[in-house]
C-alpha cells in the first residue's frame, strides 16, 4: 500500500477516533445527539425515593432495575432526554404510585417522599354498638347508650367528654354545666374540676366570687398541668398537688390558642396577649385584629398567628413585621403543618396549601405560594389531620369515606380510600381507630 494511502487511513481512523471520543466525553457529561430535533442536547434525570424501598419501578410502561434495597437511598436515573415520563411504582399488597415527571436539561428532578400503603394490614375489632370514644394514653374511652362514658368496665362520671389526648392519662367529662377530671390510672374516682378551681381561687389566690370555666386544656410540657380559661383569665391547675396560678388576665377572651411554650389570647379590644409558659411573661400586641373572630392558631414555629372570622376570612399576623394579611375570602377551617410552615385551607370541595415560607426541596415555590390539590369526585371534606411523622401525608374525611392524600401536586394526585362508612376516626402511635357508622370500632396498624 502507497505512502499516501496510509496516511489518509491514519488520519480518517484519528478523526473517527476524535469524533467518538469527544461524544463519548459529551454522553458522560450528559450530552446526546437527539435525532428528533437533529441537535446536540443536554441530558436531565430524576431520582427518586420510596418506601417500600424493594417496589417495582416502571418509567413510560418499562420496568426499571432499580437496584433498590435496605442501603440505598434512592434511585438516581441519569441521561433522559428533556421530557415528560410516566412513572409507576407497584408492590403486591400496597398501594401503587404514580406521576407523570418532567425532565429538563441539566437538571435532576426528584420525588423523595413516596410512600406505599399497605392495602391490608393488621386490624381488630374493639368494642360494637358505640356512640363515640376517645383515645388516651392509658386507654380508650367509649361512649353507647346503655352504660354512658366507660373506661376498662369502668363507668366515667359525666356524659360527654371534653378534653383527653393519646400522651395523657387524664381526661375531663361533663355533665350539664358539671366538670370531672378523672386520672385513668385510678378511674373510680373523679374530682368536680368547677368546684376545686373555685375553691381555689378563692383560698389561695384570694379571688372571691363565681368564674365558670368556659375551655380546659392540656399544658404543653407540663403533664401533670391543666390550663383552664375563664371569660377573661387564663389559670394554670397542679394536678398533684392541686395548686392553682392566674397567668394572664384580660378585659375579656375572645379567642384562645396554644403553640409550644407560649399561650395566646385575643381579648375584648382586640389586641394579643402572648404569655410566655417559661418565663411567665406577657407580651401584649396592640392591633386591629379581625373582630369577630371566632377561629385563633398559630405557625409551626409559632411567628404567625391566624384568625379565622365568622365570614370565613382568614388572616395571618407576622409577629417579627407586624403586618396583619388576608389570607383567603373564604375558607371553611384550616390547619397548620404542626412541624413546617405550610397552612392547609380546607374547604367541602378542595384543598389548597399555603407555603408560608416557600419550600425548595422536591420543587421550587417561592414564599406565600398556593397549590390547590386535584382532587376528583369529592363529595364533602371535613374532619382534616396531619400526619406527625408522615408530614407530607394527610387523613381528611371525604363523605362518610376516610382518604389518605400526598401534599405532592404534581400530576398525577396519589390519594386512596382507607375506609368506608366511618364516623370518626382519630390516631394514636401510629394506629388508625375507626369508628363505624354501625358503632364497631376498630384498631389499625395501616399507619405503622
Amino acid at each position: 500500500m502507497e505512502l499516501k494511502y496510509r496516511r489518509v487511513i491514519i488520519v480518517f481512523f484519528t478523526l473517527i477516533f476524535l469524533l467518538v471520543g469527544a461524544y463519548l466525553l459529551l454522553v458522560a457529561a450528559g450530552w446526546v445527539f437527539n435525532f428528533k430535533d437533529l441537535k446536540i442536547i443536554k441530558t436531565g434525570g430524576l431520582f427518586l425515593k420510596f418506601e417500600p424501598s424493594d417496589a417495582t419501578l416502571t418509567i413510560n410502561g418499562e420496568a426499571y432495575n432499580s437496584k433498590s434495597g435496605l442501603l440505598q437511598s434512592g434511585v438516581l436515573i441519569n441521561g433522559l432526554l428533556p421530557a415528560d415520563y410516566e412513572i409507576k411504582l407497584i408492590k403486591h399488597g400496597f398501594t401503587s404510585w404514580q406521576k407523570k415527571l418532567k425532565t429538563e436539561s441539566g437538571k435532576v428532578t426528584s420525588v423523595t417522599k413516596i410512600r406505599l400503603w399497605p392495602l391490608h394490614s393488621t386490624s381488630s375489632t374493639l368494642e360494637k354498638n358505640l356512640e363515640d370514644f376517645w383515645l388516651t394514653n392509658a386507654g380508650v374511652v367509649t361512649k353507647n347508650k346503655s352504660s354512658g362514658l366507660v373506661f376498662k368496665n369502668n363507668t366515667l362520671r359525666g356524659n360527654k367528654v371534653v378534653l383527653s389526648g393519646p400522651q395523657s392519662d387524664f381526661i375531663v367529662t361533663s355533665v350539664q354545666n358539671n366538670l370531672f377530671l378523672t386520672d385513668l390510672q385510678n378511674p373510680e374516682s373523679a374530682i368536680n374540676l368547677n368546684n376545686l378551681f373555685q375553691s381555689l381561687k378563692s383560698r389561695e389566690l384570694k379571688l372571691p366570687g363565681l368564674a365558670p370555666i368556659k375551655e380546659v386544656f392540656f399544658h404543653p410540657f407540663t403533664p401533670s398541668k391543666l390550663l383552664l380559661l375563664t371569660s377573661n383569665s387564663l389559670y394554670s391547675l397542679g394536678t398533684k398537688k392541686m395548686e392553682l396560678e392566674r397567668l394572664i388576665t384580660a378585659t375579656s377572651v375572645n379567642a384562645f390558642a396554644l403553640s409550644g411554650n407560649e399561650a395566646f389570647i385575643l381579648d375584648g379590644k382586640n389586641n394579643v396577649h402572648i404569655f410566655n409558659l417559661i418565663l411567665k411573661n406577657d407580651d401584649l400586641v396592640v392591633n386591629e385584629f379581625p373582630t369577630s373572630t371566632i377561629t385563633l392558631k398559630t405557625s409551626a414555629n409559632g411567628k404567625l398567628i391566624f384568625f379565622l372570622d365568622k365570614n370565613k376570612q382568614l388572616f395571618a399576623f407576622n409577629r417579627l413585621t407586624k403586618k396583619l394579611e388576608k389570607l383567603s375570602e373564604y375558607v371553611d377551617d384550616f390547619a397548620p403543618e404542626p412541624k413546617n410552615d405550610i397552612l392547609a385551607l380546607i374547604n367541602p370541595k378542595n384543598i389548597s396549601l399555603i407555603y408560608l415560607l416557600g419550600y425548595n426541596d422536591d420543587f421550587n415555590l417561592s414564599s406565600g405560594a398556593t397549590t390547590t390539590l386535584p382532587f376528583k369526585n369529592l363529595i364533602s371534606l371535613h374532619d382534616f389531620n396531619w400526619l406527625s411523622d408522615n408530614p407530607d401525608y394527610f387523613l381528611v374525611g371525604n363523605g362518610n369515606d376516610l382518604i389518605l392524600s400526598e401534599t405532592d401536586y404534581r400530576s398525577n394526585l396519589n390519594y386512596f380510600t382507607l375506609a368506608s362508612d366511618v364516623k370518626k376516626y382519630a390516631v394514636g402511635d401510629n394506629f388508625l381507630y375507626i369508628l363505624k357508622t354501625n358503632g364497631e370500632l376498630v384498631k389499625s396498624a395501616i399507619l405503622r
